[in-house]
């Protein structure tokens, strides 16, 4: 029996290994989680929901001066990276709509990181956790403040402000209206879901690979003239 050229058979093995490692590609985990909004008589008062992709990671900078787009690992200072970042944000609190969610995260186990988000105002770039903070971060003139307990008996839980500004009046000196509450997440799906990262063969992969195995064996059989 001929030996196939060493190559050839590199090549036939590359092949396979992206038909199998391809193929078993690794699936993205779209998880979603349903918000319950309660007043202070435990009267709910609103809901949402929020999903995010457990499988990706994603870089935020902790400061003006931070650079997820540095090429230089060594030198991507003043950033941190990041676990179930937000793909969707969505909630009606006392008739009030929330949509936002880039820059918000939720918490991880493995990695016993905090649910947190990065923050923009006058002041500069901050990392803060354990609060998720929507609306006006400027002038807070509309806000929807969540605050996120984080003992393990009451995971998923926490506290709500909502400040919505109005004219000041005798019956509202500061010219806010503030409700607040508690609030309350519960998982309900996971969606499994292909990562664009990876990538599929075409089906004609396997075939090329044994193509490549049998011509090797071809060539090896043939007799090579050498010019001299």
């Amino acid at each position: 029996m001929s030996k196939v050229p060493k190559i050839a058979l590199s090549f036939a093995i590359a092949a396979l290994n992206v038909l199998i490692n391809g193929t078993m590609a690794a699936s993205a985990a779209t998880i979603k989680f349903e918000l319950s909004f309660f007043d202070d008589n435990n009267h709910q008062v609103g809901s949402g929901e929020f999903s995010y992709d457990d499988r990706i990671t994603t870089c935020f900078e902790t400061s003006w001066g931070g650079d997820c787009n540095s090429p230089y690992e060594d030198f991507a200072i003043d950033v941190i990276s990041v676990q179930n970042v937000l793909t969707d944000f969505s909630a009606t609190v006392g008739g009030e709509n929330w949509n936002s969610y880039y820059g918000y995260w939720w918490s991880d186990e493995t990695s016993e990181q905090l649910p947190g988000y990065q923050s923009f105002s006058r002041y500069g770039i901050d990392i803060q956790k354990n609060i998720w903070f929507f609306g006006d971060l400027l002038f807070a003139e509309r806000t929807l403040e969540m605050k996120i307990n984080q003992s393990s008996n009451t995971f998923g839980t926490g506290s709500w402000q909502q400040y919505l500004a109005t004219e000041i009046s005798e019956y509202n000196e500061d010219g806010f209206i503030i409700t607040s509450g508690s609030w309350e997440a519960a998982k309900v799906t996971i969606e499994p879901q292909s990562l664009p990262t990876k990538i599929v063969p075409e089906p004609s992969t396997f075939p090329g690979a044994l193509f490549i195995m049998g011509f090797a064996c071809y060539v090896k059989r043939k007799p090579i003239n050498k010019i001299n």
